[in-house]
């Protein structure tokens, strides 16, 4: 790995601010690690806390052989993943090399890991991120050499530009998101009239959970964590209309 530098990653932050897109973002990104000898990369953004979708993630890949990342969305291998896993509970990057020494995996686990051994060259780092509502992600980043965790500093200011990958890509998917549907503005709408959730259930002739389940949609859609502020943004944006 090549050192990467303070001065570089503030450079790095000035394109992503200048990025119009998501797909802008991931290009800067790539661009940006492959300078610093990462010949590969994946992201994959989490599902929130309460998603227990079966769906695939949001993964991005760049430099990994075909036939590996068609297996892994293939079988969905995101399920049984320990080194995405493992980041996502833990601070500071690590080798997916150390694995195996960090604690005991399953069959499932070991066999995912001889799996990429046998189709991924060299080794690479893991760098988990955090986001806005609770939207965590996962960076990959593949070397063809071997890794070494020993240079804290280094990997810091890796996961800082990951952090700041991350974060960009959220912002940019916030401004694409698709408005809300025709039941999530009239939730919103009784939000708006000071309604709770279990009120709103009643007037709707629906569940409380199904209400809960809306507003954790509009949340995610206008980017705000309380219903105090999806109510403001909501009005404020013409989204719903006031109930005066």
């Amino acid at each position: 790995m090549k050192q990467v530098t303070l001065a570089a990653v503030e450079d790095y932050m000035q394109k992503l601010a200048a990025c119009d897109t998501s797909d802008d973002v991931w290009q800067a990104c790539i661009a940006f690690f492959d300078r610093h000898n990462f010949d590969k990369a994946s992201y994959h953004v989490m599902p929130f806390a309460w998603e227990t979708s079966d769906d695939a993630l949001t993964i991005r890949t760049n430099g990994y052989p075909d036939s590996w990342v068609n297996h892994y969305f293939e079988n969905k291998l995101w399920q049984i993943d320990p080194i995405a896993s493992t980041a996502m509970n833990r601070s500071l990057p690590f080798c997916w090399s150390s694995l195996r020494d960090m604690r005991k995996l399953s069959e499932v686990e070991q066999k995912f890991l001889d799996e990429l051994d046998s189709q991924v060259e060299g080794d690479g780092y893991a760098v988990q991120v955090f986001g806005p509502n609770g939207r965590n992600g996962y960076f990959g980043l593949g070397l063809h050499m071997d890794c070494d965790d020993g240079n804290r500093r280094d990997l810091r200011v890796v996961q800082w530009a990951c952090q700041l990958t991350h974060h960009r890509y959220c912002e940019m998917e916030a401004q694409s998101a698709a408005p809300l549907s025709r039941r999530e503005q009239e939730v919103l709408s009784w939000v708006a009239r000071g309604k709770s959730n279990s009120s709103i259930a009643d007037i709707l002739s629906i569940s409380s959970y199904t209400v809960d389940a809306y507003m954790r949609r509009i949340y995610q859609k206008l980017g705000v964590n309380d219903r105090v502020s999806a109510a403001i943004q909501g009005l404020g944006s013409g989204l719903i209309k006031s109930a005066a």
